[in-house]
């Protein structure tokens, strides 16, 4: 009896917490499905990953039995300080909460459409990610998913998306103008507080929603809100809405998916030749093929 309690008690801790290669995964044994934890829960959690540019695998094999790896678990990088790019399979579900919690050497991660809900605070203060792109499958931004990444150009919602929570995009003090998507149902307090580079808002929600505390720290009187056409009127009277001086109708088109502006704290961009092609490098390292001239 003693010998079939202490191989139960075995077979439960293997199945969590296993290392298979260079990270470590908590296993499902009943569906065969894994997800990525943390090394530890301090701050040296994947110091000493073999490769900045991690990919994460489709499945892993651990005891003769193959598991598809679903999910990036609660904390499972958290303070990871040797990660600067993240590449994540067509397997992943979910980003749990914390995931990537400073990882302030985190530039980029790519992020399938197959990923259906992203935590809080999933990428809180991760100063050095540039841009990011929420997938199609995602609906809401958790609560300061974002907030702290002082480094965010850009970010793309998906159409469908319907809430943005408390907090969420907090302290993205590079953001230049982001795009609200048409299904918006709720923007929680905070959202855009400590945007302090902020100069355009493309809100295509026809009735104003209600916010409360969402722009401290944005020149209302600089930032440019655009509206559906015949929703300026609600707009100039709505609470917070109406602090913005200018409240323009929405062009029809759209700005492109990467804009990108020099500011006052950025050198000039270096221009390079690669493959016969102009490549623009900005500061931060990141490098843009030029591929034709606008005419305004």
């Amino acid at each position: 009896m003693f010998l079939s309690l202490l191989l139960l008690c075995t077979s439960a801790v293997l199945a969590d917490g296993v290392k298979i290669g260079d990270l470590y995964y908590n296993l499902n044994e009943a569906d065969l499905t894994a997800e990525v934890t943390y090394q530890c829960k301090g701050l040296i959690n994947y110091s000493e990953l073999p490769k900045a540019d991690l990919e994460i695998p489709e499945s892993v094999i651990y005891d003769q039995h193959t598991y598809a790896v679903t999910a990036i678990g609660y904390q499972a990088f958290v303070y990871c300080s040797a990660i600067t790019t993240v590449t994540l399979p067509s397997s992943i579900r979910e980003i749990g909460a914390n995931a990537f919690m400073q990882c302030t050497k985190l530039r980029k991660i790519s992020i399938p459409n197959t990923v259906r809900a992203i935590g809080t605070m999933a990428f809180y203060n991760c100063t050095r990610l540039t841009a990011f792109t929420v997938p199609d499958s995602v609906r809401q931004v958790r609560g300061s998913t974002f907030e702290g990444c002082t480094s965010l150009v850009h970010i793309s919602l998906p159409d469908s998306m319907t809430a943005l929570f408390d907090g969420a995009l907090k302290n993205c003090s590079a953001l230049r103008q982001i795009i609200l998507p048409a299904r918006l149902t709720a923007i929680g307090k905070n959202v855009f507080n400590g945007n302090t580079a902020l100069q355009a808002i493309y809100c295509q929600v026809d009735s104003p929603l209600v916010v409360t505390n969402n722009f401290t720290g944005v020149d209302t009187l600089t930032c440019k809100l655009y509206v559906p056409e015949g929703s300026i009127d609600a707009y100039r009277q709505a609470k917070v809405w109406r602090d913005f001086r200018y409240i323009l109708p929405l062009p029809d088109e759209l700005p492109d998916a990467i804009h990108v502006t020099t500011t006052d704290r950025l050198v000039e961009p270096k221009k390079i030749l690669d493959n016969n092609q102009l490549v623009i490098q900005l500061p931060n390292g990141i490098r843009y093929t030029v591929t034709g001239i606008r005419l305004r």
